[in-house]
């Protein structure tokens, strides 16, 4: 948006419900990824997280599941 035009902007923002998206939060698994991806002492740990988020991408993938965004995959994501 920074290099937009003014009538770029406004197109943008009059439908902003089109690019909005909710993140789902999964108590356990979320907690665990924020914890590991913040926490300096537990960066052995986040091969775990890694696995978990290739497994999570296989399994969704194999059976066509839509993408629910969680806060964990965000997370999974910025580390991968």
């Amino acid at each position: 948006l920074a290099k937009s035009t003014a009538k770029q902007a406004k197109e943008y923002f009059s439908n902003i419900d089109r690019y909005r998206i909710i993140f789902k939060y999964d108590l356990i698994k979320d907690d665990i990824a924020i914890q590991l991806a913040f926490n300096s002492s537990l960066s052995e740990d986040r091969k775990d997280l890694i696995k978990w988020h290739t497994e999570d991408i296989k399994q969704q993938r194999e059976q066509n599941l839509p993408i629910d965004y969680l806060y964990k995959k965000k997370i999974q994501n910025k580390l991968i």
